[in-house]
């Protein structure tokens, strides 16, 4: 549980951030509470397939690869489902509760699944908030991100 919890955070440092060495990503782990080694980080790296690529200002930082897109949505799929720990709703908005520190990750795995009845995406430390077009989308969003923990 604690390595996918450090790679939601990598996944949402690298995604907020432009994250050139993995000593920066070392720094910014460790300030937001995991402490690790330049090691582990190099594993996670590989394990979740980030690349570094050159930005037009011409330096270097971290990103997911576009060709690698299905392989990375598998890999933030079983984030996702290790992070949420449960899916309430009332009329037309949905709570997502998460692990401490995920519920960033776990939205942008929610916004890139591109559900139109989906109007807005709110995450905060361990909560989502999902605002829905109706009660009824509500409900059939609901199942659809259920359906992605099982």
């Amino acid at each position: 549980m604690k390595r996918n919890k450090r790679q939601l955070k990598l996944i949402e440092i690298i995604n907020n951030q432009d994250v050139e060495t993995q000593g920066e990503l070392m720094e910014l782990l460790s300030a937001a509470g995991f402490s690790t080694t330049q090691a582990t980080i190099s594993r996670d790296i590989n394990d979740l397939g980030i690349l570094k690529t050159l930005t037009p200002n011409k330096r270097y930082k971290y990103v997911c690869p576009p060709d690698e897109k299905e392989n990375m949505t598998n890999k933030y799929n079983n984030l996702f489902k290790e992070a949420v720990l449960s899916i309430r709703s009332a009329q037309n908005i949905i709570v997502v509760k998460t692990i401490i520190g995920s519920a960033n990750s776990a939205a942008a795995f929610i916004d890139n699944l591109n559900i139109t009845e989906i109007i807005g995406t709110l995450a905060g430390d361990d909560t989502i908030l999902l605002v829905v077009v109706d009660e009824y989308s509500a409900e059939m969003v609901k199942r659809k991100l259920n359906a992605y923990l099982q």
